[in-house]
């Protein structure tokens, strides 16, 4: 089945207005509201490790358990930093309640597949926490869920957006990307993806690089044959 073009209309500042190929979303944050697992799982991993849970503001989204360590403790061993990394990953991943689906994303996934729209998922964490948040959020997992596992380079190096657009079979280019973290925003940019992003992690303001933001996936509406901004507050 040959999927639908969409069409993004998005006012701020400027209108990106075209036809995508492919939609290509992040997943906390954007998907699924999973700031309460997460930050349990960062807690228990700090009082493990002896890391005061403030070195850790501001790093919480957008990164690979992996990159995230590295960046808070630059001077331990590879094979701690992997030991370390896999520890907080079980956490989440044993959560019962890992979280929920953020408001209009059911809706919104719904209304993609129905119209045979290509879309993937493209995350910073493991296969299996992306499958555990999506099933108990109440989310379909894509055909296509690209992953830590699947990319070593994380958020905002480009890769992560390139593997997902070339398991799509699209060009970059073609893609329409949606984040609500600023190294998403950077990496989906590096891929040359047109980035909206979504004010339900970060204020407006952090997110300038982004091509057009939005208050959340319920402002982003795909109709017969477009994706418009409601403009509603």
């Amino acid at each position: 089945m040959t999927p639908a073009a969409a069409t993004a209309t998005v006012l701020r500042p400027a209108t990106v207005g075209r036809d995508y190929a492919a939609v290509l979303f992040d997943l906390d944050g954007t998907l699924v509201e999973s700031g309460d697992s997460v930050d349990r799982a960062w807690n228990l991993w700090c009082a493990r490790y002896d890391v005061a849970p403030e070195e850790l503001e501001g790093l919480l989204h957008g990164h690979t358990a992996v990159d995230l360590i590295r960046t808070v403790r630059p001077y331990w061993p590879a094979d701690k930093v992997t030991r370390a990394a896999r520890y907080q990953l079980q956490i989440q991943e044993e959560d019962p309640t890992p979280g929920t689906a953020m408001p209009g994303a059911a809706e919104l996934l719904a209304s993609l597949t129905a119209r045979g729209q290509r879309w993937a998922v493209v995350t910073a964490c493991s296969a299996a926490l992306a499958r555990h948040r999506l099933a108990a959020s109440g989310l379909p997992v894509p055909e296509v869920l690209v992953t830590a596992d699947d990319c070593p380079r994380g958020k905002p190096d480009p890769a992560p957006y390139l593997l997902g657009a070339e398991a799509l079979g699209v060009s970059p280019t073609d893609c329409l990307v949606v984040e609500d973290a600023p190294s998403g925003i950077r990496s989906g940019r590096a891929a040359d993806c047109t980035v909206v992003a979504i004010t339900t992690t970060h204020q407006a303001d952090a997110l300038v690089e982004a091509d057009a933001v939005l208050p959340g996936l319920a402002h982003l509406e795909f109709a017969h044959d477009s994706v418009a901004s409601t403009g509603r507050d």
